[in-house]
């Protein structure tokens, strides 16, 4: 199953100077934190993207807004490449209509099964 990925990041609004009393948090290391410097338990185990869909982002009790996880896109098979054909190759293909280049694949799948590798 491919990992989720948070669609909407909200601002940082949570600081400092925003709390009403100091919390006695160390914000700059906080803010230098990676990942592989938090320590997961069972009491505070790792989570999943999933686990926070649809959670509330809220500030003084007000709703700023929720997480919106989206699901990543799975890649296309098909690549992306240069091809050089012949003008009238070329030119024979575009005549046929759109998806021209559906058939120029079709096409080239015939070929190799005409000739396949030895």
């Amino acid at each position: 199953m491919a990992m989720g990925q948070i669609h909407r990041i909200m601002p940082n609004v949570m600081s400092e100077k925003s709390m009403r009393k100091p919390s006695g948090t160390d914000w700059e290391r906080l803010r230098t934190m990676q990942d592989e410097d938090i320590e997961f338990d069972d009491d505070s185990p790792r989570t999943q993207p999933k686990d926070w869909e649809g959670a509330k982002i809220t500030l003084h009790n007000r709703v700023l807004g929720r997480i919106n996880i989206k699901e990543a896109e799975t890649p296309p098979e098909d690549s992306s490449s240069l091809l050089r054909l012949s003008a009238d190759v070329l030119a024979y293909f575009k005549a046929t209509g759109p998806n021209w280049q559906t058939r120029v694949e079709d096409a080239l799948k015939e070929w190799i099964k005409a000739h396949p590798l030895a």
